[in-house]
């Protein structure tokens, strides 16, 4: 359950707020190894490999210095963090889904968790 919630939490941020390519694999592989250091080295190995997922994924500026890259990644995470609030707030669902028009508002947070 708390796993669907926090992809779905990751995907909102994307949506709403589409990333560099190097800024998503430096986010993923600083949290998989557990340091900066590595997560970038590896993040920059991955991030030249073709993007395919327009428009939530932008190509990789594989050129960002780690200063800039921290700082976009501290972005992307407040990001996430608040896209939290689409998922587990009412008042919150409300107002990330108020930009699409067609969507379903009735139970959505709910049925996630019962998945």
């Amino acid at each position: 359950m708390c796993n669907r919630a926090s992809l779905l939490t990751f995907h909102l941020a994307l949506v709403n707020h589409p990333r560099d390519a190097l800024v998503i694999w430096t986010l993923s592989s600083v949290l998989y190894h557990g340091n900066w250091k590595e997560g970038v080295k590896t993040a920059r190995e991955l991030a030249g490999q073709s993007v395919n997922f327009v428009p939530e994924i932008l190509e990789s500026s594989n050129d960002l210095r780690d200063e800039k890259l921290a700082e976009k990644v501290a972005n992307f995470v407040s990001t996430v963090l608040d896209s939290i609030d689409a998922l587990t707030d009412s008042e919150g669902l409300i107002k990330a889904m108020g930009g699409y028009q067609s969507s379903p508002r009735s139970l959505l947070v709910r049925n996630v968790f019962l998945l």
